[in-house]
């Protein structure tokens, strides 16, 4: 039985009364204060699966970017190790990388 079908069933049911038994208020009161309960819950449960429909959708996206990040870190890796290679060094450049290493990891945090 789904939610909806719950309530609506809640709504709708008829009690049967007797001499001795509940008040019949009494129970719709405390009916009537489930099915909010019920409702409230459900529609919380809506919104977070929303949200975490939401949060998936930007791990996949930053996960792509980090791939992105992680081949361009590669090659530029790659770039110095051909120019150590030939015996050129140049420190801006190895600086320049290191930087970008540093922000593609505080980005990736």
């Amino acid at each position: 039985m789904n939610i909806n079908d719950f309530i609506q069933k809640c709504i709708t049911k008829k009690f049967t009364t007797r001499t001795k038994g509940y008040d019949p208020h009494e129970v719709d009161s405390l009916l009537d204060t489930l099915i909010s309960a019920v409702k409230e819950i459900n529609e919380k449960n809506v919104n977070m699966e929303k949200q975490m429909d939401d949060l998936n959708n930007t791990i996949t996206e930053l996960n792509k970017e980090n791939v992105n990040l992680q081949s361009i870190i590669t090659a530029k890796n790659q770039q110095i190790e051909e120019l150590n290679k030939s015996g050129f060094h140049n420190e801006a450049m190895a600086r320049r990388i290191a930087d970008l290493e540093k922000k593609v990891d505080k980005e990736n945090k």
